[in-house]
């Protein structure tokens, strides 16, 4: 007796895969038999709850933005610091600079220098160096001594605090020109307070005016009426003026 074949669906016979039509005359073959002695190798993927890595976008997917470089802000910062001490340098120049012509002790100036006094905080006075060329009302130092009274008669003086060389009294001529006028306390006076003004105007409350008739090297020779002032330190040096106002 023959037996027919097998049929999908008859009972005791396994179904078809999906997707492979079943052939007849071919016993069913469900997949590769287990094979003892060989340990089984489950598929990873397969298993519940496997981890399997997300595939990368096409492209690359995202990328996070370059970290910025403190490298740029150093350079700044540095470009900063080396601005500000460029211009404290040419600050420090400047007020140099600026300030080269004081004269704070009697180093600053020698015997023959010129120097123009100008009015400083409260009652001090302050001497500035200056060209002898210049026409306008200036002092000459004839000297410089331990006291004024070493001067002589007729010097202005200026002292400054300390001990040592530098600290010298300077005794200065007056340097005025001849036909031009200057006013001057009459009595006690700061030395800033010289100064040259136009002949004919009234001078200050206390001041007295003078013009200069003539400037002379060596002992002065004036006419009856005019005043003599006379330096007798070299280089010699006399005027004979006329007082204008007092």
């Amino acid at each position: 007796m023959t037996t027919p074949p097998p049929y999908p669906g008859q009972p005791g016979v396994p179904p078809n895969e999906p997707g492979q039509p079943y052939q007849p005359g071919q016993p069913y073959q469900p997949g590769q038999p287990y094979q003892a002695g060989q340990p089984y190798q489950p598929d990873p993927a397969a298993q519940p709850g496997a981890y399997q890595p997300y595939p990368a976008p096409a492209g690359g997917g995202f990328t996070p933005p370059p970290k910025k470089s403190s490298l740029k802000w150093l350079w700044i910062g540095l470009g900063i610091f080396v601005f500000l001490v460029v211009i404290g340098i040419i600050g420090l120049f400047a007020l140099g600079w600026a300030n080269k012509d004081n004269v704070n002790d009697s180093d600053d100036v020698a015997v023959g220098d010129c120097v123009r006094i100008e009015k400083d905080s409260g009652t001090s006075i302050k001497p500035v160096k200056i060209d002898c060329g210049t026409s306008d009302f200036h002092w000459s130092v004839a000297a410089k001594v331990d006291v004024s009274s070493q001067c002589g008669e007729s010097y202005d003086t200026v002292w400054f605090r300390g001990s040592g060389d530098d600290s010298k009294t300077l005794c200065l001529a007056r340097e005025m020109q001849v036909g031009k006028c200057y006013e001057w306390p009459s009595v006690a006076g700061s030395l800033s307070d010289v100064r040259e003004i136009s002949c004919g105007s009234a001078p200050q409350s206390a001041f007295v005016a003078v013009k200069i008739d003539s400037r002379q090297s060596g002992p002065p020779n004036c006419d009856s009426g005019q005043q003599s002032l006379h330096y007798t330190r070299s280089p010699e040096l006399s005027y004979c003026l006329t007082v204008t106002e007092d």
